[in-house]
């Protein structure tokens, strides 16, 4: 008889980090949020509100670079108001 408890258990692993990886992608901010994403200038800018003063926005070469900004962006960026009450 074969014992395939230790390739079950390696499936099972694999099954769990792949699952992990799609929740990521599937719950960064660019995905739930849809910043809008336009060209400004050389770079692409993905911003999500009105102006680049009062919205969250991130630049890049690429589209993905400028998605991947706004990702950071997203959480770590203050409110208007926290920047200027930090100064």
């Amino acid at each position: 008889m074969i014992d395939v408890s230790n390739d079950a258990y390696i499936a099972r692993i694999a099954i769990c980090e792949a699952a992990a990886i799609i929740q990521g992608a599937m719950t960064a901010p660019h995905v739930l949020y849809k910043p809008t994403l336009m060209p400004d200038g050389i770079k692409w800018c993905a911003l999500f509100g009105e102006n680049l003063q009062e919205g969250v926005a991130g630049f890049g070469d690429t589209p993905a670079e400028a998605m991947a900004e706004f990702d950071k962006a997203w959480v770590s960026q203050l409110t208007p108001a926290a920047i200027i009450a930090r100064k």
